[in-house]
């Protein structure tokens, strides 16, 4: 309101003004320069009153809470896909003026669709938790939601199937994984996220008391789960028909290909 009041004043100001000048001076070029000079004060005027909300989907809206550093997602449906560039940093969802100062993403329940590229270049990113009904994603890694944040902490809702080595691919910064026990698709349990059967692991948080143990269940692991460099020992769940733990690198049974290590 502030910013609305501003610029009726300044809009006012400048026409008031203009009633002083002579008539002769209203030549073509006088009045395109004066326009001109119009539009930039409106916009100085404008500049200093950015949005904190807006509309990021045809029923999908955003609001950014500055004290908080966190960024609601409310409404329902889908949002938006938004375009950006790694090259130059541009790009992102209309929240773009706070992409330093946003800390955590929370998505409304009812929002089913989360935009690609709609996050991107929130560097002090860490914490995102999907809503009950979101079910997809747009894009891949490298040209998904999350470019280029620091994720450390998600929370996945009931009605997710998006492929999650694509979400969470080469994330070494993942701490904390959670989800939804009535999720029909995803499994977590002492960070490591799985598919529903246990027989796939995705991602690796931060393990308890630094050591890391693959369940034995397990039978494939993600070409893109990453072990995080925090960890101090590799441990293989008795019953695991599929890996091995050798002088501190996990392999697989069947070729001793090396899998990773610590």
């Amino acid at each position: 309101r502030k910013g609305e009041k501003m610029r009726k004043k300044v809009i006012a100001a400048i026409l008031a003004t203009t009633m002083l000048v002579p008539t002769n001076a209203f030549s073509p070029f006088a009045i395109g320069e004066k326009k001109a000079s119009i539009m930039q004060s409106v916009q100085a005027a404008t500049t200093e009153n950015v949005a904190y909300e807006g509309n990021c989907g045809k029923s999908a809206k955003w609001k950014f809470n500055e004290s908080t550093g966190e960024l609601t997602i409310s409404g329902s449906g889908k949002m938006y896909d938004y375009s950006y560039d790694l090259e130059v940093g541009g790009g992102g969802g209309p929240w773009g003026a706070f992409n330093k100062e946003i800390k955590s993403v929370k998505i409304g329940d009812k929002i089913t669709y989360v935009g690609d590229g709609a996050f991107v270049w929130c560097r002090n990113l860490t914490t995102v938790k999907f809503g009950k009904k979101v079910a997809q994603v747009g894009g891949k890694a490298s040209e998904g939601p999350f470019v280029k944040c620091p994720l450390e902490s998600i929370y996945i809702g009931e009605s997710f199937k998006s492929d999650l080595s694509d979400l969470l691919a080469s994330r070494i910064t993942i701490k904390n994984i959670q989800v939804s026990s009535k999720n029909k698709y995803y499994y977590a349990k002492n960070n490591l996220l799985m598919n529903k059967k246990k027989t796939k692991l995705y991602a690796i948080g931060e393990p308890e008391k630094r050591i890391l143990t693959i369940p034995s269940t397990v039978a494939s692991i993600d070409a893109n789960a990453i072990v995080p460099g925090n960890i101090d020992e590799i441990r293989v769940a008795n019953g695991n028909k599929k890996f091995v733990v050798k002088d501190g690198k996990l392999y697989k049974k069947s070729n001793t290909e090396k899998v990773f290590a610590y």
